[in-house]
């Protein structure tokens, strides 16, 4: 099983690790006290954002080998920015989740 950890400090979000490797097929995302909304690029059970108020285990074998996907994570009553307003915030880098060898 691979582990998503995203941790809380004032009201930044931090991921570990970054980029996250699902080697085996699951991933389980540790959520902070409090929840978080994780954005993503593409589907993850046909929806690019998910409000995890607790630790949860995504299954990833339907997904191919060499996916690859960005994410980002918010607070839990926030609301995922369109593409262009992501991609104009510097602050906002998005992180990685490697599904398989990624070749």
């Amino acid at each position: 099983m691979s582990t998503l950890t995203i941790t809380k400090s004032n009201n930044d979000y931090s991921v570990s690790p970054d980029p996250c490797p699902v080697t085996d097929g699951s991933l389980t995302v540790i959520v902070p006290s409090g929840g978080v909304l994780i954005c993503l690029d593409k589907d993850l059970e046909n929806k690019k954002s998910h409000v995890l108020l607790q630790n949860r285990t995504f299954d990833m074998t339907q997904y191919p080998n060499a996916d690859k996907w960005t994410y980002m994570p918010y607070g839990p009553t926030d609301t995922c920015p369109s593409s262009s307003m992501a991609a104009n915030a510097s602050e906002n880098v998005p992180h990685t989740i490697q599904i398989g060898n990624g070749k």
